[in-house]
């Protein structure tokens, strides 16, 4: 990218790790991957109106939270969106 260029944005999508994970690097590079194909990329921080939401859990232990985090997301009514 040269100077003050904009780059088209194809979609935003935001990423997290679920609670008692330690392990980012598998969110990272998504998020690193997604930047690169025109995504702009939020890390779990800020709700910004996403499109997509991409949760990692790399221990099998935290994986429940992946279903707690869509159990949210139903009962949000946030889910089929």
């Amino acid at each position: 990218m040269v100077g003050d260029q904009e780059r088209e944005v194809v979609g935003r999508v935001l990423l997290g790790t679920v609670e008692d994970d330690t392990h980012e690097i598998g969110k990272t590079l998504v998020g690193t991957m997604l930047i690169a194909n025109g995504f702009e990329v939020f890390d779990i921080g800020v709700y910004n109106n996403a499109g997509l939401v991409g949760a990692s859990a790399l221990l099998t232990t935290t994986m429940l939270k992946q279903r707690e985090l869509i159990g949210e997301l139903e009962k949000a009514e946030l889910r089929d969106r």
